[in-house]
């Protein structure tokens, strides 16, 4: 848990993996509703995108703690800050289930992974998620319960193990993404030289954009939270973590909600 200045043995915030199973329909109706509340509503009954939101106001919180104008405001916006945290983390528990599905679908032994590029690196992620996840709660229990701290959890040692595959998550992440930018703008470039449809692969291509882009922001974060000592300052690291949640609150919605792809080229 990253505290101005970061208390000895606290876990990093934690983070949301990369989706790897498909969304299930939270709402009965398979149409999604007209209005921007109606819509919220049914975006975040969802465990995972309310993770989302809950992170974006977490870090919102963190920020302004920061820049607070007293002591006393900062402690006040900061416990809040933690206490949403912690909250997130217990949601998370059941990431490590989750990951072990992956690694049973895409682990070394699955066809892709001996025949592709993108399999080796969906076995590689697997293979991350099935460390970060159990680290983070390890982390997170050090740090939850205070008398588990030290000789029974080094909260601070599984924090940084957790942030450590989270980093090497995200650097094979970068790796896929930008190739299937690459993938995606070829494709695109040919649709619209032969006249065929091109909103679909323009979307497609936003949300790889935006992937990206949350990649770039967590490089510096999550090398922070694998130091001992602070290479970020606070300010810098609640900006960039909210600046991060803000973009993959964006690049959920836009997959949760695309637009209608409507034209003929």
């Amino acid at each position: 848990e990253p505290t101005p200045p970061r208390a000895r043995g606290a876990p990093a915030p934690p983070h949301p993996s990369p989706p790897v199973l498909p969304q299930r329909a939270s709402m009965s109706s398979t149409k999604p509703p007209g209005d921007p509340l109606g819509r919220f509503v049914s975006y975040s009954t969802d465990l995972g995108r309310a993770d989302k939101v809950i992170k974006v106001v977490s870090y919102a919180l963190q920020l302004a703690s920061t820049i607070a104008r007293t002591p006393a405001s900062s402690k006040a916006l900061f416990d809040l800050y933690k206490n949403a945290a912690h909250a997130r983390c217990v949601f998370r528990l059941l990431g490590t289930p989750e990951s072990i599905d992956m690694l049973i679908r895409k682990g070394p032994w699955s066809p892709d992974a001996r025949t592709s590029l993108d399999g080796v690196c969906d076995t590689l992620q697997a293979l991350a998620l099935c460390g970060y996840h159990p680290f983070e709660h390890l982390a997170w229990a050090g740090s939850a319960a205070p008398n588990l701290d030290g000789p029974v959890v080094d909260a601070g040692k599984w924090g940084r193990w957790s942030e450590s595959c989270w980093l090497f998550f995200v650097l094979v992440d970068a790796l896929q993404t930008h190739r299937s930018m690459c993938q995606v703008s070829a494709d695109l470039r040919r649709a619209r030289a032969e006249g065929a449809p091109i909103k679909a692969l323009e979307h497609r291509l936003w949300i790889l954009y935006l992937q990206q882009l949350r990649n770039i922001f967590y490089l510096p974060i999550t090398y922070h939270r694998t130091q001992r000592e602070p290479v970020l300052s606070n300010f810098w690291l609640a900006f960039l973590s909210l600046a991060e949640g803000v973009v993959g609150l964006k690049q959920s919605w836009d997959k949760t909600y695309p637009p209608l792809i409507t034209d003929s080229a």
